[in-house]
This record gives C-alpha cells, structure tokens and sequence, in this order.
C-alpha cells in the first residue's frame, strides 16, 4: 500500500519490486529539513543560472496564438510571454480547461476525460512533547511504522474506498517520525509526527462533507495509533493539522482528487498511454507546449525522472541535449 495504488488493480504487482528496488538502492531518503529543501535547491540552481522563480503565481490559462504556446496568464491578471517554450505540470486533468479544448484535439480531450486517480491520501501533522515508541524488535525504536492487519483487511478497505465508506474498523496506517533522524524538524526534545491513511475522495452527499468529518476521522486514526504505542496520547499532543483528500486538492489542484501520484498505475496510465495515447513524448497537441511531472512517465513519486526525460526532449528540439546543458565547459573543451 506504499505505493499508493490498489493492489487488485491490473499491472500495479510491478510497483512492490519498484519500491523494494528503489528501498534497497537508496534506503527512504528525504533532505534535511524537510521536501521543502528539494524544490528550493531546485529553485537556486536556477536562481544562479540568472532565471527568476515565482511562487503563489498560480497559472490559469496558456496562451495559445495561431497553434503555438506563447505564454501563461496568472490567477491576478499577469501576462508572461515564452520565448521558446511553455513547460507545465498541471495536472492533465486540468490540462484542457487551462489551454482552452478548442485547440486539442477530441483523441486528447477524451483520454484525458477517462482519467482516474489513484487512491487518495488521508493526513495528520502531530507536534508531539516526545517521540512516540514503536517497537522494531531486538530493542530498536523505529523512525516509520506500517499498520497492516492483513491482506484481507486491505482488501476490505480497497472496498470500502470504492463504495464511498470510510474503513475505521483496523484502519490502514503509515506513521513516521521523521524528527528521531533529523532534529532540525523541531525545537529541542520535540518532535514532528505525521499519520497517513486512504480514504475515499467522493463521499455520500458529496466531497465537501470532509469538512464536517476530518477531525472525528482523525481522532478515531489517533486512538487506533495509541493502541500500538506504550507513550502515545493526547497528554503528548503540542499541535495538529488535519488534512482530508479535499483539503489537498484545495492546497494544491495537483493533488486531483487526494490522490499524490498524479493518476492511477493502471495499464491505460501507462508508457504510452501517460498521460494520453499518442502524447507521451512529452511533447503536448500544441506546438511548444511540453507536459511532466506526475502526470507523465514513469509518474508520481520523488524521482526526477519525468522532469529529467522532458529536459532531454525539450532541449533535443532547441538543438541541444542535456550533456550541453549541465555541463557547458566540459564540452567546449572537447577537440
């Protein structure tokens, strides 16, 4: 279930040797800090280059003269023109109403429409007093704890998603105490915690009912959790931030439908049907217009990968390659 995709959906069985290879490669690894430091190194890189990086300039609409991508229009009315190019990361499901459909065509409009998500994410931020103690055997304390009762019981909850039911009964759970391993994440002898959990997006009277339900959800995941731990409880609890599926599609439009991987694993959301038949060059319907992230292959997670193959495709159509791009010097001093 750490691969954030149902396990009786075709073609996901690959995803456990992926994530057992990528495990065992290079452990489960994230910046000191926080994943905030990744984007912002990211954002230096280019900042050093002599580019400009803009947050909270959420984009509305490409701009799209006579079949080209010529720029974006941000959500306060500014105009950005693109020189040679217009690279998103909207998610495909937004894709069309952000270009305009007229100028896709109805193949491209149509996959995107029998789009699915993948399972979506259920979260809660602790500030604790002290670390919670799950017990990893031989005496060990461990940074993350999987709750799974069996496989039957993720099937149940697999079931439960799909009716629009929530699975409190043994729910499952990731924890992780990302604070034991680097003590920047919270002042001295306290500690960052964070639950996660699948629930269902789509709820009997709609979505938006997770605003009533988040906290009792939360609440009954909690008293589950204290059941595993010798310390844990509320006397521990400094602070929390509840997160439903809802409250992260409204933070980020990315996370379409709670759901963190862009889209589901499925065989139709693969290769080269990611994100569309025909589309999964990266290269998008409209002249200069490229698509990555999620959304695109291989998918979600942290790999850089989709980013990394639209780079190579981008710069291959301006008349470069990545080599040139990264390292300029070690080129030009080639014979």
């Amino acid at each position: 279930f750490m691969t954030v995709e149902a396990i009786d959906e075709p073609g996901t069985g690959l995803l456990a040797f992926s994530l057992m290879a990528g495990r065992q490669r290079s452990s489960w690894t994230t910046p000191r800090g926080g994943s905030i430091r990744l984007p912002l190194a990211l954002a230096a890189v280019i900042e050093e280059a002599g580019g400009t990086v803009m947050t909270s300039k959420s984009v509305q609409r490409i701009l799209v003269e006579g079949g080209r991508a010529v720029g974006v229009e941000t959500a306060d009315g500014s105009h950005f023109e693109a020189k040679k190019a217009v690279v998103s990361t909207i998610h495909i499901k937004h894709l069309p109403g952000v270009v305009g459909e007229r100028h896709l065509p109805d193949s491209f409009v149509e996959s995107v429409g029998r789009w699915k998500p993948s399972i979506a994410m259920f979260v809660t931020h602790y500030a604790l007093s002290e670390a919670p103690r799950f017990g990893a055997g031989h005496g060990r304390e461990s940074v993350a704890m999987a709750a799974l009762e069996s496989i039957d019981e993720l099937r149940a909850l697999l079931a439960d998603q799909r009716s629009g039911r929530i699975h409190l009964d043994e729910p499952v759970l990731l924890a992780i105490t990302s604070s034991l391993v680097d003590s920047s994440r919270a002042p001295a002898g306290q500690h960052t915690f964070k639950v996660v959990t699948f629930v269902p997006y789509d709820l009997p009277g709609g979505a938006q009912r997770w605003d009533d339900l988040k906290a009792e959800v939360s609440a009954a995941i909690f008293d589950r959790l204290c059941r595993l731990s010798p310390n844990l409880s509320s006397r521990i609890v400094l602070a929390e931030h509840v997160e439903s599926p809802l409250d992260m599609e409204r933070r980020n439009p990315a996370n379409w439908h709670g759901s963190c991987h862009g889209g589901a694993a499925a065989p139709d959301q693969a290769g080269y049907f990611r994100p569309a038949a025909g589309w999964s060059s990266y290269r998008m319907p409209i002249a200069r217009l490229y698509q990555t992230g999620a959304c695109t292959h291989p998918g979600g997670s942290i790999s850089g990968f989709p980013g990394r193959n639209c780079a190579a495709v981008l710069l291959s159509d301006l008349g470069s390659s990545l080599d040139e791009a990264v390292n300029p010097k070690r080129l030009a001093a080639k014979p």
